[in-house]
């Protein structure tokens, strides 16, 4: 009577374990914790098995899951020297699953991603002051006017008019302190509330990436330049400095479509490794909102609800993150980017902004107040002296900027917002999806050369 598969299996079973022992690449992967380590194994053993005539089944439980169960209940004396060794390599890593999880658990507390004081009502790190402010009888800095936060004997010439497609603020105004009603040092942390409502209105945290930030920061700023070098153009084009949205996009101010942003260079340069850069884009978005969630969970929570009362905005199915949500899908990278004193609409329900200010850097080493670059709601008659590793989460229909550089400065950042003019857009998509105009998923590059310009989401 001929032997069943299975029974095949058991007989050839030492002779995989045997190959696979051999198989350096495989070997190197066994004693590691990584998020692939299940599918690079997976790989291995289906390529492996055939040249030992091993049928690979289908369970609920990965190939290497099941190799490693079978590999733990085969008996020693039965397995090749290799094979024996290989045999340990699991037991060992099964045994340290206990080490690395609580070491996993330590990391995520340094960083911020878990164990956070939050205050119940605001949703806020409770261990913050927090600060009770009534709005100005009227608002200052003006509205549309740039803040000049070094004296200035004679007022400088307007910024350049590089896009008249654009909206364009021209209006300087010297600051005068005295007009303001709190100004927040570089080395302080706030949640601004209405003194009425008790609703917050701006909150600053200082150090956002804890210990963690020495380690990221030299990797996300030479991702950020590199990214923003590699971008066509940006949003926002008549104001300092230079913004670049990813995730999706409304499209051209002319014919606006609901699709991810195409605001790529077509250079070499530019296309060389894009895969790879796209990926470590939303990583550090990913790890960003992680924080945001794990330090800000109010805003994080309106943010999540926003996105499911919308049927679910689309990802790129091509970059996930395990077992944690990705960062709301409309973000933006900026270098030295500045706005003056104005408001925005927002998605109904979200109208708050998260920036992570990631460098304040200057050739001279003069990053006080006066070079320039803080952050102000005018509404309130707020100052915010920026620094580095600096997160600010602001209500954006009240009135805000950001404040002249001055002196060399340099900031580098990213940012996460739901606009209400992506809304008005994915609100058209999913009308063309229900009236079969498009396909459901069938998610748009912006048609026509490559060159278009995004819409300004500011209004």
């Amino acid at each position: 009577m001929p032997k069943s598969k299975k029974d095949l299996n058991v007989e050839r079973f030492p002779k995989l374990a045997d190959a696979l022992a051999k198989d350096k690449e495989f070997c190197s992967i066994v004693g590691r914790s990584s998020p692939d380590r299940a599918e690079r194994l997976d790989a291995i053993i289906k390529n492996i098995a055939p040249t030992v005539e091993y049928t690979v089944s289908s369970s609920s439980h990965s190939i290497s899951q099941n190799f490693a169960m079978h590999l733990a209940r085969t008996p020693h004396n039965t397995l090749s020297p290799a094979a024996q060794r290989l045999q340990s390599m699991f037991l060992e890593y099964s045994q340290g699953k206990p080490r690395r999880r609580r070491s996993h658990k330590s990391v995520a507390k340094r960083i911020g991603f878990t164990g956070n004081d939050i205050h119940h009502r605001l949703g806020l790190p409770a261990n913050i002051p927090i600060v009770e402010l009534d709005p100005l009888h009227t608002p200052y800095p003006p509205e549309g006017h740039i803040v000049l936060e070094r004296p200035y004997s004679s007022i400088p010439p307007p910024p350049k008019k590089r896009d008249p497609t654009c909206s364009y603020l021209y209006k300087y105004c010297q600051l005068d302190e005295t007009m303001l009603q709190y100004t927040l040092d570089a080395d302080k942390e706030a949640i601004f509330v209405d003194k009425t409502t008790q609703e917050p209105i701006l909150v600053v945290i200082r150090d956002f990436a804890k210990d963690y930030f020495d380690i990221i920061q030299p990797w996300s700023l030479n991702l950020l330049h590199d990214s923003i070098d590699r971008r066509s153009h940006y949003v926002l084009r008549n104001d300092p400095g230079q913004m670049a949205r990813t995730g999706v996009s409304p499209g051209q101010h002319s014919g606006s479509v609901f699709g991810w942003v195409r605001n790529l260079k077509k250079t070499k340069k530019a296309t060389t490794g894009l895969e790879d850069h796209q990926y470590q884009v939303s990583s550090l978005f990913g790890f960003f909102y992680a924080l945001v969630r794990g330090r800000m969970p109010r805003f994080a929570e309106d943010f999540e609800k926003a996105v499911l009362d919308s049927d679910t905005l689309p990802f790129d199915e091509d970059i996930t993150f395990q077992n944690h949500p990705l960062a709301p899908p409309e973000g933006y990278i900026s270098r030295n980017f500045s706005r003056g004193i104005h408001c925005e609409t927002c998605w109904p329900g979200c109208p708050w902004g998260v920036y992570w200010n990631l460098a304040r850097d200057a050739p001279n080493g003069d990053i006080g107040p006066h070079s320039g670059a803080s952050f102000f709601n005018a509404t309130y008659g707020i100052r915010v002296v920026n620094s580095r590793n600096t997160c600010v989460g602001w209500d954006r229909t009240l009135l805000h900027g950001t404040g002249r550089y001055e002196g060399g400065l340099v900031h580098v950042g990213l940012a996460i917002l739901l606009s209400s003019n992506t809304k008005r857009t994915w609100e058209k998509y999913q009308a063309r999806v229900r009236d079969g105009t498009m396909q459901e998923d069938d998610l748009l590059w912006y048609p026509g050369s490559g060159d278009e310009e995004e819409s300004d989401d500011e209004e």
